[in-house]
């Protein structure tokens, strides 16, 4: 629940409204608006100071939802969350939301003050201001809702969803000195250093806070925040730290190294949005967004989950996005309790969101549960990118290290590796460093189309950033042969100091797990097929340096 400061912050707030309204007509709400700025000031900053919000494009849940046709749905939903929903405001001569096909029109200051003074009237209390989107926390009475349905002021309304983390534990292990984990060296970190660790960009985790660790940067107060528990961020929840080891780890002799391990101390934003597995409400969600908002953040990462979408999120998610931000968050993870594989998963579902599925360690998609895991990754349409599934990172206490597997340690992952590009492109957008990521993915399977496992294919840092010390192998040949039809397959390859040597290797079981090495050297492999059995092919290429590149697979099917 929320403290003590901030219920007092937002008691003045409602004060400065109502002292407002009392002095004269309602054109008097310049001087309204100026009491309430001055009012909401806390060690939070502007926090709750009212702003215009620009029009939003928001995304529509893909089939309505029950409250959203139902208004006594509605209304016992609320109920049931003891009276607390999201209301979203408007202009009271706009088009909602749900009417206008995702285009939520822009709302001034004044005409969101005019909104949560007239819930005031009717009995609502006003709980978290979210100013970036023009909507509020509410507890009130459900017999109120079939009015506030119909209010000129209120654009939407939404109850709380709970969302989760997507991690699970492996094995526990102290080692000596640093290592670099399988997971940095297949996303190709190391070689992607030689161009950026992430300094000078700002990330958001937004996760259930961080500890005390040796090997993490220290956190200034103004970078640490909660909308509870004093706006304390430190915790001994592990979630949290873990997330933050993958991120942030530093560069020393101690246990593990972040993917971002340069982004300083001061860069380092920390929002704790719950202290379980399985947060309460995504009120606190959102408001970590905000935080990340006002406080100009280049990355948010959200290694969190619910398959409900949320319209007051999305609004959220969309703000986010208009002012620059990158937003990666975990795929999910299989099995769960509410909810079947493939689900969609918000926010990685959200549209200007990256969704990022797990893969194990030869690259391949989780499908089913690794070693020491309970759990395998998610798919689905909000798969935009894939990366692995494990992560040895940081955790409360003693021994320091673990080694976790889920999509919670997929995403931070990507959303170093964005740190990466964007220290090396200050300049650009975050749909310039959204489609870099992903059209630098490798694609095990060679597909240029996205698909629900891999979305675009592994995160590759190194590619992204455009090192042009990496080896890039291809085949030319048919995908398709006749039975005892003799055919060359043609390698070549990019980077690297030539000359190159060649290994070809066949894997007949299609699982990627069973290579064979059929041809070594020569540039061409020649194949004659004796059965009607498919298979993969693929080439690794060794240059002077004894540098090696792998091609993506190449999949043949053998017919009549």
């Amino acid at each position: 629940m929320m403290n003590t400061c901030k219920r007092l912050t937002q008691l003045l707030v409602l004060i400065a409204i109502i002292s407002g309204c009392s002095s004269g007509p309602v054109d008097s709400g310049e001087s309204t608006l100026q009491s309430v700025q001055e009012t909401a000031i806390t060690e939070r900053g502007d926090r709750y100071e009212l702003r215009d919000v620009p029009m939003l494009e928001v995304d529509l849940p893909p089939e309505p939802r029950p409250w959203d046709t139902d208004v006594k749905v509605l209304q016992d939903s609320i109920a049931a969350h003891d009276g607390q929903a999201k209301i979203g405001f408007k202009a009271s001569d706009s088009q909602r939301l749900f009417e206008s096909d995702g285009i939520r029109a822009a709302i001034s200051a004044e005409e969101f003050r005019l909104g949560l003074e007239e819930m005031r009237e009717m009995g609502v209390t006003i709980q978290t201001v979210y100013t970036s989107i023009g909507a509020a926390f509410v507890k009130m009475d459900p017999e109120l809702v079939p009015e506030l349905v119909d209010h000129p002021r209120v654009d939407y309304i939404e109850i709380p969803i709970k969302y989760q983390s997507f991690s699970n534990a492996s094995t526990i292990s102290a080692i000596q000195g640093q290592s670099i984990h399988w997971g940095l060296n297949m996303v190709r970190a190391p070689l992607a250093w030689q161009h950026a660790t992430g300094d000078g960009v700002k990330l958001l985790i937004l996760d259930s806070g961080i500890s005390n660790h040796e090997d993490l940067p220290t956190i200034p107060s103004g970078n640490c925040d909660s909308n509870f528990d004093n706006n304390n961020c430190f915790s001994q929840n592990p979630h949290g730290t873990m997330v933050s080891g993958t991120i942030f780890a530093k560069d020393n002799n101690l246990g593990t190294v972040g993917i971002s391990h340069g982004i300083d101390s001061a860069d380092v934003y920390i929002f704790k949005y719950c202290n379980t597995p399985l947060c309460d409400f995504q009120s606190e969600v959102i408001d970590g967004i905000e935080f990340g908002i006002l406080n100009n953040v280049d990355v948010i990462n959200l290694s969190i989950g619910s398959p409900t979408h949320d319209t007051c999120l999305s609004n959220a998610i969309s703000s986010a996005w208009n002012a620059g931000i990158v937003l990666v968050a975990a795929a999910g993870n299989n099995p769960r309790s509410n909810f079947s594989p493939g689900d969609v998963i918000y926010p990685a579902g959200f549209s200007q969101v990256i969704g990022v599925s797990g893969v194990d360690s030869n690259g391949y998609f989780v499908d089913s549960t690794p070693s020491g895991c309970s759990e395998y990754s998610n798919f689905g349409p909000h798969v935009s990118i894939s990366s692995p599934f494990e992560s040895y990172t940081t955790r409360p206490g003693y021994p320091a290290y673990q080694s976790l597997c889920g999509t919670s340690f997929s995403a931070p992952l990507v959303s170093g590796a964005t740190a990466l590009l964007i220290e090396q492109n200050p300049t650009w957008s975050n749909t310039q460093i959204r489609n870099r990521l992903l059209n630098t993915a490798n694609h095990p399977f060679g597909s240029m189309t996205p698909d629900q496992e891999y979305g675009y294919g592994v995160l590759d840092a190194a590619a992204a950033l455009g090192n042009t010390l990496s080896i890039y192998p291809s085949i030319d040949g048919p995908n398709q042969i006749q039975l005892n039809q003799y055919v060359e397959f043609e390698a070549s390859a990019e980077g690297g100091l030539k000359p190159y040597s060649f290994e070809w290797q066949i894997d007949y079981t299609l699982t990627g797990n069973s290579w064979q090495t059929v041809g070594s050297s020569a540039s061409f492999y020649g194949h004659l097929s004796y059965t009607l059995d498919d298979f993969l092919l693929r080439v690794i290429v060794t240059d002077a340096n004894n540098d090696t590149g792998t091609s993506t697979f190449h999949h043949v099917t053998v017919t009549y």
